[in-house]
Protein backbone atom coordinates (compact mmCIF):
# COMPACT_ATOMS: atom_id res chain seq x y z
CA UNK A 1 0.00 0.00 0.00
CA UNK A 2 1.35 3.42 -0.90
CA UNK A 3 2.09 5.92 1.88
CA UNK A 4 -0.80 8.22 0.97
CA UNK A 5 -3.26 5.32 1.01
CA UNK A 6 -1.94 4.11 4.36
CA UNK A 7 -2.28 7.58 5.88
CA UNK A 8 -5.85 7.83 4.55
CA UNK A 9 -6.71 4.40 5.96
CA UNK A 10 -5.41 5.37 9.42
CA UNK A 11 -6.52 9.03 9.37
CA UNK A 12 -9.29 8.54 11.97
CA UNK A 13 -6.85 6.95 14.44
CA UNK A 14 -4.18 9.57 13.66
CA UNK A 15 -6.50 12.54 14.21
CA UNK A 16 -6.53 12.45 18.00
CA UNK A 17 -2.79 12.20 18.70
CA UNK A 18 -2.01 14.73 15.97
CA UNK A 19 -4.77 17.19 16.87
CA UNK A 20 -6.01 17.51 13.29
CA UNK A 21 -9.14 16.28 11.56
CA UNK A 22 -9.10 12.94 9.79
CA UNK A 23 -10.05 14.62 6.50
CA UNK A 24 -7.15 17.06 6.77
CA UNK A 25 -4.71 14.24 7.51
CA UNK A 26 -6.06 12.15 4.62
CA UNK A 27 -5.74 15.09 2.24
CA UNK A 28 -2.50 16.73 3.44
CA UNK A 29 -0.65 13.72 4.83
CA UNK A 30 1.83 13.85 7.67
CA UNK A 31 4.22 16.70 8.45
CA UNK A 32 7.70 16.54 9.95
CA UNK A 33 6.40 17.95 13.26
CA UNK A 34 3.99 14.99 13.52
CA UNK A 35 6.89 12.70 14.38
CA UNK A 36 8.55 12.67 17.77
CA UNK A 37 12.22 12.20 18.52
CA UNK A 38 11.26 9.05 20.35
CA UNK A 39 11.30 5.48 19.15
CA UNK A 40 9.13 2.39 18.92
CA UNK A 41 10.08 -1.26 19.40
CA UNK A 42 8.08 -4.16 17.97
CA UNK A 43 8.63 -7.74 19.04
CA UNK A 44 7.10 -10.60 17.07
CA UNK A 45 6.20 -14.17 18.12
CA UNK A 46 9.20 -15.66 16.31
CA UNK A 47 11.59 -13.40 18.25
CA UNK A 48 12.00 -11.01 15.31
CA UNK A 49 12.38 -7.41 16.34
CA UNK A 50 12.08 -3.94 14.79
CA UNK A 51 13.10 -0.56 16.14
CA UNK A 52 11.89 2.61 14.46
CA UNK A 53 13.35 6.00 15.34
CA UNK A 54 11.35 9.23 15.04
CA UNK A 55 8.18 7.17 14.86
CA UNK A 56 4.51 7.39 15.63
CA UNK A 57 2.65 4.13 16.31
CA UNK A 58 -1.11 3.60 16.16
CA UNK A 59 -2.88 0.47 17.37
CA UNK A 60 -6.27 -0.65 16.06
CA UNK A 61 -7.36 -3.29 18.59
CA UNK A 62 -10.62 -4.09 16.79
CA UNK A 63 -8.82 -5.01 13.57
CA UNK A 64 -5.71 -6.47 15.29
CA UNK A 65 -3.52 -4.12 13.29
CA UNK A 66 -0.76 -1.68 14.08
CA UNK A 67 0.66 1.07 11.90
CA UNK A 68 4.08 2.65 12.34
CA UNK A 69 4.71 6.01 10.71
CA UNK A 70 8.36 7.09 10.60
CA UNK A 71 9.76 10.43 9.55
CA UNK A 72 12.58 9.03 7.39
CA UNK A 73 11.95 5.33 6.70
CA UNK A 74 8.36 5.18 5.53
CA UNK A 75 5.10 3.82 6.87
CA UNK A 76 4.39 0.22 7.85
CA UNK A 77 1.37 -1.88 8.76
CA UNK A 78 1.44 -5.15 10.71
CA UNK A 79 -0.90 -7.61 12.33
CA UNK A 80 -0.76 -7.00 16.08
CA UNK A 81 -1.55 -10.61 16.94
CA UNK A 82 1.20 -12.10 19.10
CA UNK A 83 3.10 -8.83 19.11
CA UNK A 84 4.53 -6.70 21.90
CA UNK A 85 4.91 -2.98 21.26
CA UNK A 86 6.85 -0.52 23.38
CA UNK A 87 7.20 3.20 22.92
CA UNK A 88 9.94 5.31 24.46
CA UNK A 89 9.74 8.99 25.30
CA UNK A 90 12.35 10.84 27.31
CA UNK A 91 14.02 7.46 27.97
CA UNK A 92 10.83 6.20 29.64
CA UNK A 93 9.36 2.91 28.40
CA UNK A 94 5.61 2.64 27.78
CA UNK A 95 3.81 -0.62 27.00
CA UNK A 96 1.32 -0.24 24.16
CA UNK A 97 0.52 -3.94 23.92
CA UNK A 98 2.24 -6.97 25.36
CA UNK A 99 1.79 -10.52 24.18
CA UNK A 100 1.88 -13.45 26.60
CA UNK A 101 3.64 -15.54 23.98
CA UNK A 102 6.73 -13.36 23.58
CA UNK A 103 9.85 -15.26 24.54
Amino acid sequence: MMNKQLVAKWSEQLSQPLGRSASEIATSGLYCHDFSADYVELYFEDESYCKFNDALVILNREQNEVAVFTEHCGYFEFSSLGMSIYTYSDKEKHVLIESDSIF
